[in-house]
């Protein structure tokens, strides 16, 4: 057996790091680079013993690979592996790597937390490569003394980031928000070098490229040779032996050499006539770390039930659990929403009224960050259109979902532009809101005096206004890979250049749709499924019932398109039927929407994140 701790001593004798004849000579297979180059990820010594579905994947250097699966299935430790691995071993120069997701904020976090420092920095072999001083290093460009380069890039435009580059490897991370139907231009730029490609993400929507995608791969399964390995694994200082151990984030899962035998599987390919492009499905049951059942969760691997898959199953949307705990793709629930719907979200806040804006303040100041106060308007564009006024109040219980609330509920006739920013600006002053989303479609003038101020229409006087870092302006926009996401270079309609949000029509309401079927635990009984409540709390008070009955009427105004059978364009054909559409929605709908945005919204960190 190769004794790696003499190679790496042997490795670290000094050379000159700004000589790249000097930098050290690493391994050229990945398996023994791992342990010499790199014994430390994310800031813990590195163990393979829980994770033995990934060797294979590590082994694989065919041109086209997919992997999919659940949250926190060591996907980050993989690709940072991969990417260092290519641009530091003996022998590369010029290689050019390409580390490819969705936003600026995902990009940013992977550049400095995953690569900069969980890679490079915290081992001390690697952290001879980087030619500037990490830290100092562009997040969007990483350059090595060898004569390599990692660039960190965006999807935006179509990738056109890529263009110009001469990619030898390209890593696709967070697919399922990318406009994967473009990714053909990537091999684009692999034509001179021939490269590797490398998808990574969760489970997506059935029907979508990202889906057609995983479906050209050969989908292959890992399966364990002793299908009953979970009853054999030990928990527990009592049953710990010499050379094992337990880590924080697996609980009282002990760890060592007997994982070996009981962890062995294989991969089967589920479509094998696929050979050209490998895919691997990596749920989060076949995980270890991860207890299947709540009871064992508690009783084994003494951690709280959540973090169990039982009770994802029992608290989460099915849609949740089917991509971001199965890795696997879901039939959209783009449906109209029913009467039933929109009073299982009633019938148990019989107690609740709706509140005027001072009853709303004093809850925010009775609570403070406990609870998130939102504000969602959708402007009238005339008769029989009205504009709506909306807000939220989220409130957040510890270990829990997040349950919101329907506070504030105000159609508003047909009336001057000025008057409505003025009594909405007077509302979200009154009701503490934390943030708000507004519509620009019929709203750019009413959007900015909110923002900015401006004067009383009848006497003159002065109004302050709430401020462009709490009231942001948003405007629909068909993008099906990002569904909400900001806008900051472009000027408005003033000439201005503000932040705004633009989000993907459909997707929102199918979302909305899908909230109003999600259920909460009672905190203090939460396994008690008659205990469970919906999370949106729609007030339905038994003293005046038709304050907001008129919801149930307007949110089930809701309908779908009617998608012809048989269009003339075949390529339209292609294109409507991966995604269902909706008539015009209410007013209503869309100022619950806002609100609901809204509440997406961190102000100072990008705008907001989802």
């Amino acid at each position: 057996m190769v004794n790696f701790q003499d190679k790496l001593n042997k490795l670290t004798e000094r050379w000159d790091p700004t000589d790249a004849e000097g930098l050290p000579q690493l391994p050229t297979t990945i398996m023994e680079w791992r342990e010499v180059a790199r014994p430390i990820v994310d800031g813990h010594p590195r163990e393979h013993f829980t994770t033995p579905f990934w060797d294979p994947i590590y082994l694989d250097n065919h041109s086209r690979r997919m992997i999919i699966g659940g949250r926190q299935i060591r996907k980050s430790a993989f690709t940072t592996d991969d990417i260092a691995f290519g641009t530091t071993k003996a022998g590369t120069i010029g290689q050019q790597f390409a580390y490819v997701t969705f936003d600026e904020l995902s990009k940013a976090g992977y550049s400095k937390q995953k690569l900069q420092i969980g890679t490079f920095e915290q081992n001390q072999l690697l952290r001879l490569f980087p030619r500037n001083k990490l830290g100092n290093v562009s997040i969007g460009e990483i350059s090595l003394l060898n004569g390599n380069t990692i660039y960190l890039l965006t999807d935006h435009g179509e990738y056109k980031h890529l263009e110009g580059k001469s990619i030898n490897h390209a890593y696709l991370d967070e697919a399922q928000y990318q406009t994967i139907e473009h990714y053909g231009k990537i091999i684009q730029t692999m034509m001179g070098t021939k490269g590797r490609i490398t998808i990574l993400g969760i489970g997506g929507e059935a029907g979508s490229p990202y889906e057609a995608l995983w479906k050209d791969t050969d989908q292959r399964e890992w399966v364990y040779d002793d299908p009953y390995w979970r009853d054999k694994l030990r928990y527990g200082e009592a049953d710990l032996q010499p050379g094992e151990f337990m880590l924080p984030s697996s609980g009282k899962l002990i760890i060592g050499e007997y994982l070996r035998d009981i962890l062995r599987g294989h991969w089967e390919a589920k479509a094998p006539d696929n050979y050209m492009f490998h895919g691997y499905h990596i749920p989060q049951t076949i995980m270890p770390t991860i207890p299947l059942k709540i009871d064992d969760s508690i009783n084994k691997y003494r951690l709280d039930p959540i973090f169990s898959i039982e009770w994802q199953q029992r608290y989460q949307s099915a849609q949740f659990v089917l991509s971001h705990v199965m890795g696997g793709f879901f039939k959209s629930l783009r449906r109209p929403i029913t009467s039933e719907m929109v009073l299982r979200c009633m019938k148990p806040y019989r107690n609740l009224h709706l509140l005027e804006p001072w009853e709303i303040a004093d809850i925010k100041a009775t609570y403070g960050d406990k609870v998130k106060i939102a504000m969602g308007i959708d402007w009238g564009s005339g008769k029989p259109s009205r504009t709506v006024i909306s807000v939220f109040i989220e409130w957040f219980i510890k270990g829990y979902p997040s349950k919101m609330q329907l506070a504030f509920y105000e159609p508003r006739e047909p009336e001057n532009q000025m008057d409505q920013a003025q009594w909405a600006t007077t509302v979200f002053k009154e009701a503490r809101c934390d943030v708000g989303v507004a519509d620009l479609g019929y709203g750019a003038n009413q959007v900015k005096i909110m923002q900015d101020g401006g004067r009383d229409r009848n006497t003159g006087a002065w109004f302050d206004g709430v401020g462009a870092d709490k009231l942001v302006g948003a405007r629909a926009k068909r993008d099906e890979a990002r569904r909400i996401k900001e806008e900051t270079g472009k000027a408005d309609e003033h000439g201005d250049v503000r932040p705004k949000i633009m989000y993907d029509n459909s997707s929102v309401i199918n979302e909305f749709v899908e909230f109003l079927e999600q259920m909460v635990p009672h905190p203090l009984h939460p396994l008690r499924k008659e205990w469970m409540r919906p999370r949106f709390m729609i007030p339905y008070h038994v003293d005046e019932p038709e304050r907001t009955e008129v919801i149930i009427k307007e949110l089930t105004k809701l309908e779908r398109k009617d998608i012809p059978e048989k269009p003339e364009d075949t390529k339209q054909e292609e294109k409507e039927l991966v995604r269902l559409q909706f008539k015009h929605p209410s007013d209503t709908l869309m100022s619950f929407i806002y609100a609901k945005i809204a509440l997406q919204i961190k102000p100072g960190i990008n705008w907001f994140s989802i």
